[in-house]
């Protein structure tokens, strides 16, 4: 236990460090469960705005969700449909 807390101290120490000057710590990961946060989050020093941010030395942190969408249950079919005849005329 008395571990796992200096690990995720540790992590939060190196995401101080990502925070204050990004620039350092290109492409640096550290993933949520390191710091002992719920979820699958992942933060990522990135550049901002792609390639332009890149070759301007415009770097930022960002968290992504990291987890995957939930699924929705499948429709259910459709009925079928009545091929070819004459359709019948409706009564009201």
């Amino acid at each position: 236990m008395r571990e796992r807390g200096e690990r995720e101290a540790a992590a939060r120490e190196e995401l101080d460090r990502m925070l204050r000057e990004p620039r350092r710590h290109k492409w640096a990961r550290l993933r949520a469960a390191d710091l002992g946060e719920r979820g699958c989050g992942v933060y990522q020093v990135r550049p901002r705005l792609g390639l332009v941010g890149m070759l301007m030395g415009w770097w930022e942190v960002k968290l992504s969700s990291g987890c995957p969408l939930g699924r929705r249950a499948a429709p259910p079919p459709a009925p079928p449909r009545a091929r070819g005849g004459a359709s019948r005329p409706r009564t009201s």
